[in-house]
């Protein structure tokens, strides 16, 4: 040991890395980064390697969870695109480093655990704060769609670490006993406003994991819970959060499909200018009940469009969209025209909204989550009706994910290897001449998926053996805080390649190694 000092030593510096971590994490790649410098060069310094290689031996959880970055290594042989793949293993290096510095150094007392959580969780409110700034324009970060306003990462990834912290400091609040009732209330109110947050930035994927997870963990629970009180709380919680996600569930699949009856010899012929109405019966789209292509005059669209808006007529929206299109979607959602009168009946507001891409004026004016249901049902209404999955984020996946598997099925026992991916995709892409405009050809938005697909049957099946075993091997699935971070992992692989960002790595085997061999076991 070098470093021998009573504060300045091995141990407070390996503390002092961990937390900086944890409070990295949710918030920023770059501190994140300079964290895991701190953590690799202190272990290095430290030494001790015989006892370190010791332990790794005796310790299957970290030689385990380090062999999927040897899995990387391996699949070397059949890439071709090695640039792609050298990004590639840079991004994946904790998968590498963390479980050998975690499982290697001395474990959190319950005392540091906590204070740890607290952290992370001050820390994702920060990131929220952040974020808000942004949003309301206090902080000068351009931005064009509401998910985009955590500059940093993805808010997918940010809304898995909120997750993480609610289940944290529900667990706080109901089983640490060394802290007060004032203050398991403020962290109360942060449970609440983490949970708002999400709402408000319509993360589905979040709430949807959220709302999985905490009805088993209060399931899980139920009979550890000493108060009456709690217990039938918590009760009331298992049913009444999914009551509230059906209720809203059905009310937007009941206002999408109140349409009303089209009967052709009745439509409006001519606008009140006297121009010709072109009305198209055969597509039966609706906007909030309206049919989107009647009472249409797109003459008349053009000039008064362009004499109200910057972008012209026959250019694109901010997100890459025929402008023309984004207006007509929009005034059927308000039920108005589609000529001059229509457009002259839209606010300054409206125009922003329709340069900015949005098609519907509910996605700005409605409740928060209600918008984002509606707009995954009219993507896959559009989906079922026209095979059509555009740029939208939803549907999109499934075409994602079909690509995949006509890979795979070519590459079925070795895979496209670490670096070739996007390459093969794209060749996929290229030969069943996917719709699917360049700039949307991504990879499967699927970690399983993108498992068989990068290394074949056989790394593939390693890989997810691993991450299931590692519970059962350190008897962890009894461990509720293991549990959670273990689920929200597991749900994000359905609908996100979370392993293939520096923020999603991170979070995954941070959160994996920390609460299976960093944390002293308990009597």
């Amino acid at each position: 040991m070098i470093f021998k000092h009573p504060i300045f030593n091995h141990r407070n510096i390996y503390l002092f890395g961990i937390f900086c971590l944890a409070g990295s994490i949710p918030i920023s790649k770059y501190t994140t980064s300079i964290s895991e410098i701190i953590l690799l060069s202190n272990w290095l310094l430290e030494g001790q390697f015989k006892d370190k290689f010791s332990t790794v031996l005796k310790n299957k959880c970290i030689w385990m969870l380090s062999s999927i970055f040897i899995i990387h290594l391996l699949w070397l042989f059949n890439t071709t695109d090695f640039t792609y793949a050298s990004k590639d293993l840079r991004i994946k290096l904790p998968i590498l480093l963390l479980p050998l510095i975690i499982g290697t150094s001395a474990p959190l007392n319950k005392k540091l655990v906590t204070t740890l959580f607290l952290f992370y969780a001050a820390a994702a409110f920060s990131g929220t704060i952040f974020s808000l700034s942004i949003y309301k324009h206090m902080l000068h970060v351009p931005y064009h769609d509401l998910r985009r306003i955590f500059p940093d990462m993805s808010l997918i990834r940010f809304s898995l670490n909120l997750d993480v912290a609610i289940i944290l400091l529900l667990y706080i609040i109901i089983f640490d006993k060394s802290y007060s009732i004032n203050f398991k209330i403020i962290l109360g109110f942060f449970i609440l406003w983490f949970f708002a947050y999400m709402i408000f930035i319509q993360s589905l994927t979040g709430l949807i994991i959220l709302v999985l997870t905490s009805v088993i963990f209060f399931f899980s629970h139920l009979i550890k819970m000493q108060s009456k009180l709690i217990r039938y709380l918590s009760l009331l919680i298992i049913v009444i959060i999914p009551m509230i996600v059906l209720f809203i569930i059905f009310r937007v699949y009941h206002d999408y499909y109140n349409i009303k009856p089209l009967n052709p010899s009745s439509i409006q012929k001519y606008t009140a200018n006297g121009n010709v109405y072109d009305p198209d019966f055969s597509d039966a789209s609706t906007e909030n009940g309206n049919y989107v292509w009647l009472y249409i005059c797109e003459k008349e669209m053009r000039k008064e469009w362009n004499s109200r808006s910057k972008i012209a007529f026959d250019n694109k929206d901010s997100l890459k969209n025929e402008i023309k299109y984004t207006l007509i979607r929009y005034l059927a959602s308000k039920g108005f025209t589609k000529d001059s009168v229509g457009i002259s009946r839209l606010s300054k507001r409206d125009i922003e909204n329709i340069e900015n891409g949005c098609a519907n004026y509910i996605y700005k004016e409605k409740f928060g989550i209600y918008t984002r249901f509606y707009e995954v049902l009219w993507e896959f209404d559009h989906y079922a009706k026209f095979n059509d999955v555009g740029g939208h984020s939803v549907t999109q996946r499934i075409a994602f994910v079909k690509n995949a598997i006509l890979v795979i099925k070519e590459h079925f026992w070795w895979g496209v290897g670490t670096g070739d991916v996007q390459l093969e995709m794209n060749k996929m892409y290229d030969k069943t001449h996917s719709r699917l405009l360049k700039e949307f050809r991504l990879r499967a938005h699927n970690q399983f998926v993108t498992f068989y697909l990068t290394f074949g049957v056989f790394g593939a099946s390693w890989i997810i053996f691993t991450f299931f075993y590692i519970g059962f091997y350190k008897k962890k699935y009894k461990d509720f805080l293991y549990l959670t971070v273990f689920i929200v992992s597991m749900l994000s692989f359905i609908n996100e390649d979370t392993l293939e960002s520096q923020a999603g790595v991170t979070f995954i085997i941070f959160m994996i190694t920390f609460f299976s061999c960093g944390i002293e076991e308990q009597d």
